[in-house]
């Protein structure tokens, strides 16, 4: 009987060897998908954050286009409010016409 006994201790022993080796691996794989949750959440915020520099980027590119085109525009003179009356408008064939040539 007492060899009964050591056998059902033995089974007893791996069976609870099994049970705490199966709640390890659960418990390693819920440590797992957690930082995999948290790894996504942090994936998620830098990529959320690049599109928004991105944007930003973007947003400043155009304005400064705009200004350059409205600088450039100023400065050749493509960019009239009103009317310029005919003796302000500088002309070539004046200087020849005024000296009587």
């Amino acid at each position: 009987m007492s060899q009964q006994t050591g056998g059902e201790e033995r089974r007893a022993g791996l069976f609870s060897a099994l049970k705490n080796m199966i709640a390890t691996v659960i418990a390693i794989g819920k440590t797992r998908a957690e930082l995999l949750v948290t790894e996504l959440e942090e994936e998620k915020l830098r990529l959320m954050s690049l599109w928004s520099k991105a944007i930003g980027a973007a947003f400043l590119l155009a304005v400064g286009s705009t200004v350059a085109a409205v600088f450039i525009a100023g400065c050749t003179g493509g960019i009239h409010t009103e009317p310029q009356p005919a003796s302000v408008v500088p002309s070539t064939a004046m200087p020849a016409a005024a000296s009587g040539r």
